[in-house]
């Protein structure tokens, strides 16, 4: 199934947006809007860019260095204790996945 997904069609795959997070880390990812009562909600999902060229040159030592990195980048982002109410919050895990929310 993986190996599938790795080789089908470019042009079935959606499209990819970057991004950047408050502490700086590059983003690439597929973003989506979702409609709620309260308004929308702008969602990316992805990940930290040295994570996603690295996954992208099928280089197993690499994308564990790329993650190696992103863990201990990660302490760089902000605070979201801190953050006031309707700002975008953002998630990074060690792994370098990222969950971008943004009210539009």
């Amino acid at each position: 199934m993986f190996r599938t997904n790795l080789d089908r069609d470019v042009r079935a795959r959606p499209q990819r947006v970057a991004r950047q997070t408050r502490g700086g880390l590059d983003v690439v990812g597929v973003r989506n809007l979702i409609s709620l009562p309260g308004g929308e909600l702008k969602v990316v999902f992805g990940l930290v860019a040295e994570v996603d060229e690295a996954l992208a040159d099928r280089d197993a030592d690499r994308v564990i260095e790329a993650q190696k990195l992103v863990a201990g980048r990660r302490a760089q982002e902000p605070d979201v204790a801190g953050r006031e109410p309707g700002d975008d919050v953002t998630a990074v895990s060690d792994g370098g996945a990222v969950l971008m929310l943004t009210r539009h």
